[in-house]
């Protein structure tokens, strides 16, 4: 098998919230809706976004929790579909 041909995208962003108590272990569903209606005060955009190959997405996706599996490829960033 060969690396998948298809893209893949890396995103970084950054939130930046204001509030009269630390913020704790909240959500990031939680911090924004507390961002929209609630006690804290934010915003939130993209700092880096960029293309990554499949095989760098195979050998990254494990720090993030997860497996290769999800974008149906293989350890090596190869398709298993």
């Amino acid at each position: 098998m060969s690396a998948s041909k298809r893209k893949f995208y890396v995103t970084d962003l950054y939130v930046r919230v204001l509030s009269e108590e630390p913020i704790g272990e909240r959500t990031l569903g939680n911090i924004a809706e507390n961002m929209d209606g609630g006690d804290l005060v934010g915003h939130w955009g993209t700092k880096t976004e960029k293309v990554i190959s499949s095989k760098q997405v195979a050998k990254i996706i494990d720090d993030l929790g997860s497996d290769p599996s999800f974008f149906s490829l293989d350890e090596n960033g190869d398709d298993t579909e």
